[in-house]
């Protein structure tokens, strides 16, 4: 997330991503990439907690 503040993206669109592919692998079974990966809601809640760092970064 910092990588992507320094960027110039807002950090918090990295929670809206994860959201969404979350949404998508609830209604997709078999996917190796997300099944090889914790759960969503798992990588949304330490966004969530990284965010105020990252968020440091962003311009």
């Amino acid at each position: 997330m910092i990588f992507m503040a320094m960027a110039g993206y807002n950090p918090k669109n990295a929670i809206k991503t994860e959201s969404r592919m979350s949404d998508v692998s609830k209604n997709q079974s078999g996917s190796d990439f997300l099944s090889t990966h914790p759960a969503g809601y798992k990588r949304i809640n330490e966004l969530k907690k990284f965010l105020p760092t990252a968020m440091k970064y962003y311009k």
